[in-house]
């Protein structure tokens, strides 16, 4: 008997949701060059995906990380599903935290919690459409994600890696070391391309932010394809970004 997960069985490290991946990969194209790119979560899955890849003597042309995790920080969930929600909300307006009326709301009570959210407008765009079971599975994948990442210690890869980082948490008020969120421990030296992107975690992946995302990483994707360095702020410029950390 196999010992081999199920296809619809979810995994729960970062390294096993990479493999499985890897396989849908070269089913589709069998050789490098690849070029990988990840939102949230993602981009610490293509950054192990990068890694096993070129463990296996594949090139990995360009690799992009859309707004990943910290690094080397432990994120905590909450146990109930209505606080967690209230959290990501809350992530995005920090200025009311103490006078936001979310807190009012029991704490265990999701269907009230959800409500206020839809009825204030607060959900991230990608969650307005979803019914309230299907916000719970998202949450629940969410925490998923969420406990593979902080099990996760990524190892050193030995080639450039561009950094997108939602630029209203801040990037451009931050050190290098702390936009780079950790990171820039795992990337050769010079080789963390750090590009501040305009919207927040949720809003840099739709209209409008996302047409300057696309730019961006269209830009960086053809000069990395050329064997050239990123030399993203002329271009970044133009679209309102105008910090480019190299």
């Amino acid at each position: 008997m196999s010992n081999r997960p199920d296809a619809d069985e979810p995994l729960r490290t970062v390294q096993g949701m990479a493999a499985r991946l890897i396989e849908a990969i070269r089913a589709v194209q069998p050789v490098g060059a690849y070029r990988l790119a990840g939102w949230s979560f993602g981009g610490t899955l293509v950054f192990e995906i990068a890694r096993q890849l070129i463990g296996a003597d594949q090139t990995v042309e360009f690799l992009g990380l859309i707004d990943p995790p910290p690094r080397t920080t432990k994120i905590e969930i909450p146990v109930q599903d209505a606080d967690f929600l209230r959290e990501i909300v809350m992530s995005r307006h920090p200025h009311q935290a103490r006078s936001h009326p979310l807190n009012v709301i029991d704490p265990g009570d999701f269907d009230a919690m959800a409500r206020k959210c839809r009825e204030l407008s607060l959900l991230p765009e990608q969650f307005d459409s979803l019914g309230l079971a299907e916000l719970r599975e998202v949450l629940s994948r969410y925490r998923l994600h969420i406990e593979a990442s902080n099990q996760y210690e990524a190892d050193f890869i030995g080639i450039p890696v561009h950094l997108f980082i939602a630029e209203e948490g801040g990037t451009a008020r931050r050190s290098r070391a702390e936009a780079s969120r950790g990171w820039s421990t795992v990337v050769p030296d010079g080789q963390l391309s750090i590009v501040p992107v305009a919207g927040d975690h949720y809003s840099m992946v739709v209209n409008p932010h996302v047409v300057g995302l696309g730019a961006a990483l269209s830009h960086a994707i053809r000069q990395a394809s050329r064997g050239q360095p990123a030399l993203l702020a002329p271009m970044l410029s133009q679209l309102g970004n105008p910090s480019v950390d190299d």
